[in-house]
């Protein structure tokens, strides 16, 4: 009796497993008030601080100062892209243990219009409580580093 109730569980139990990659980011994670921020290299540097509102994972109300003082209004659009899982990598290299339990990554792009800038995010990730999305991207010259800071409002 007690091995069927554990064997119950176990079975119980996978559904729940199986459906935890789908669960590990959605779109609604990235809703709400965000403060990004942007550091880039390379021959022109500079570091961009923004509020950015972000709804359907279209970013808007976009509020930014780059390190030279200027204002800028930031664009763009946030979408979740799944990482392959281990089954999916068979032929290749052993994924790391992040990407085998079905860890996903966000991509988008940011767009200031006073200054005709895009920076293209290849390589998000949003941390387990969605209070931080952190990653790398590029501005067309150069590697950015980037990363949200959930302001706390109700997403």
């Amino acid at each position: 009796m007690k091995y069927s109730l554990i064997a119950a569980a176990a079975l119980l139990a996978l559904p729940a497993a199986a459906s935890e990659g789908h669960d590990r980011c959605a779109l609604r994670d990235v809703n709400g008030d965000w403060v990004y921020y942007s550091v880039a290299g390379g021959a022109d540097p500079y570091t961009i601080t923004c509020s950015l509102h972000i709804a359907s994972g279209t970013i808007t109300s976009g509020t930014c100062v780059q390190s030279g003082g200027a204002s800028l209004t930031a664009s763009g659009s946030l979408a979740i892209a799944n990482a392959m899982t281990h089954h999916q990598n068979r032929h290749m290299q052993k994924p790391l243990k992040s990407v085998d339990r079905g860890a996903c990554s966000i991509t988008g792009t940011i767009t200031y219009a006073e200054n005709n800038l895009t920076e293209t995010l290849t390589n998000l990730t949003i941390t387990h409580f969605r209070d931080e999305i952190v990653g790398v991207g590029t501005n067309g010259a150069g590697l950015l580093s980037v990363t949200f800071v959930n302001d706390g409002r109700q997403k």
